[in-house]
């Protein structure tokens, strides 16, 4: 999991692929595969929340900002639950 956290800051497409592969043959379950899918979510959501926050005009992080939090609070629900 911590490896799709850390796939995930660049990209989630990749991380994907490759942990959907990695359950067709066997390798992890549907449940760690989807929790590596989500945390990648969360990481790639949180670098570009960071880019709004330290880049982005303050109107834009205005309405970004809560955006961002509420979807990484979704991801993290899911993440749980699963």
């Amino acid at each position: 999991l911590i490896s799709s956290y850390l796939a995930g800051i660049a990209d989630v497409d990749a991380i994907a692929l490759s942990l959907s592969n990695l359950t067709e043959s066997g390798n992890i379950t549907q449940t760690a595969a989807a929790k590596g899918i989500l945390l990648a979510g969360m990481a790639n959501t949180g670098l570009k929340a960071a880019l709004v926050t330290t880049l982005g005009s303050p109107a834009l992080r205005r309405y970004l900002i809560p955006a961002f939090l509420a979807l990484m609070a979704l991801i993290l629900i899911l993440a749980l639950m699963i």
